[in-house]
């Protein structure tokens, strides 16, 4: 009788635990997870941006002043420089001929005005370059008057020149902006007024310049 008691009591718990354990599932192993290359389940991860350093940006134009003696732009002026590739550039400007102003005492200034246009080869990188160009120029010009008396005359006899000119020079870039010009060269004139004055026909010249590059 006390077996058959205990047979009957085993039969009514095994359902009973069986449903427990239906209900309660086992967790699953992580560490299964793990080794299979799964993500684990957690906070999202902040992206790895990597800082950028900035970059020298290329200038290609640069505008400032140029002066020195017998310059194709005279005395004093203003030039415009543009690269046009790596190797060449193109300058063009104006200013005032020292001749020409002294030539009359209220000159105006298509009187006193030079100007000129050279093209130029560039042997260096975009910061610093030997430079050698060929090109024109042309304004008013007359014999300089070497004078004595006192007072002296403000008032002596100027033709129109055009002018070809040859140099070679130096320029240096820099990142911030900065712009310098130095150079030398050789100046041989043609008179093209109805009369012409005599003057010297052959000139050397030197200058410098500096601006801003952007």
């Amino acid at each position: 009788m006390l077996a058959r008691a205990l047979l009957f009591i085993l039969i009514g718990v095994a359902p009973a635990s069986a449903a427990i354990d239906a209900e309660n599932p086992p967790a699953p192993d992580r560490a299964s997870k793990e080794e299979v290359g799964e993500p684990a389940v957690g906070f999202p991860q902040r992206p790895n941006f990597s800082p950028t350093v900035p970059t020298d940006r290329r200038r290609n134009t640069a505008i400032g002043y140029v002066g020195g003696f017998g310059t194709p732009v005279g005395i004093a002026g203003l030039e415009g420089v543009h690269r046009i590739g790596s190797m060449f550039e193109l300058s063009a400007g104006y200013g005032i001929g020292l001749v020409a102003a002294g030539s009359e005492p209220h000159a105006g200034f298509w009187h006193v005005v030079q100007w000129a246009v050279m093209p130029r080869l560039r042997l260096g990188n975009d910061h610093s370059a030997f430079t050698m160009g060929a090109g024109a120029s042309g304004g008013n010009y007359g014999a300089f008057p070497l004078c004595f008396d006192d007072p002296c005359s403000n008032t002596y006899p100027v033709s129109y020149f055009v002018w070809s000119n040859f140099e070679i020079g130096g320029e240096y870039w820099a990142s911030g902006g900065f712009a310098l010009r130095y150079f030398v060269g050789y100046a041989h004139g043609w008179c093209t007024s109805s009369s012409c004055v005599s003057a010297a026909e052959n000139l050397p010249y030197f200058g410098w310049g500096f601006g801003y590059a952007f």
